[in-house]
């Protein structure tokens, strides 16, 4: 999701096609004898995915609702590097 200072939420629509056509061709690749994915990389993959959620959680938190373009000034990285305290 598209994600900067303030969540938008409304642009989730824009991915949806993007996930789904690798659904599908993942679904195609199984179906033709391609190997799955083993244990471990999905155990790898999930917990990439809930660290990755925690992460954009802790930073709607910490961050101010807003433009993004008043708010950022210096970049993405440097203001909430900036908001965690770790600048």
């Amino acid at each position: 999701m598209l994600c900067a200072v303030s969540m938008c939420f409304r642009y989730r629509l824009d991915f949806y096609p993007l996930f789904e056509f690798l659904a599908v061709s993942g679904l195609i690749a199984i179906a033709e004898g391609a190997r799955a994915p083993g244990k471990r990389l999905v155990a790898a993959l999930a917990v990439v995915s809930i660290l990755g959620s925690l992460l954009v959680g802790a930073a709607y938190l910490v961050g101010q609702l807003g433009p993004g373009q008043l708010l950022i000034g210096d970049g993405v990285g440097a203001y909430y590097l900036h908001a965690f305290g770790l600048r």
